[in-house]
């Protein structure tokens, strides 16, 4: 049987020294990142895992990017929508599809969100997984 932190070394193994891994500025992190940490940082958290002989689980991947200055403005920031879109095609080719020999990862969903507490909006991708276990 599969935990949690199986799924998310899994999931740093794949992501670790990547296209996606070398285009951010910042770390691969399981569970979560340095405290106050700007840099475009990426997050790896398995949130459930069911048992048996297969075990399906569900995990999210979060890609950090610093929001931008409004030109013109000296206190109001936005979404830095030109490097998520770029992060955002790297991660999917990444983590669209792809297999180990007892696993199977997919995206199953993706969206942006808003940090206004630290200044920065997050790539979510939600991957499933299926795990077939002998």
């Amino acid at each position: 049987m599969r935990t949690t932190s199986d799924v998310e070394s899994i999931l740093f193994e794949h992501i670790k020294g990547s296209d996606l891994d070398l285009a951010c500025n910042g770390g691969v992190w399981m569970g979560e990142r340095a405290a106050g940490s700007e840099l475009e940082d990426i997050v790896i958290n398995s949130l459930t895992i069911t048992v048996g002989g297969i075990q399906r689980a569900v995990a999210n991947v979060n890609i950090y990017v610093k929001d931008v200055s409004v030109p013109g403005s000296s206190n109001h920031n936005i979404k830095d929508s030109g490097r998520i879109k770029v992060l955002s095609d790297l991660a999917i080719e990444l983590l669209k599809e792809f297999s180990t020999d007892d696993h199977d990862f997919w995206v199953a969903g993706q969206g942006v969100f808003q940090e206004p507490d630290i200044g920065q909006h997050y790539i979510n991708f939600r991957i499933d997984h299926t795990i077939y276990n002998a």
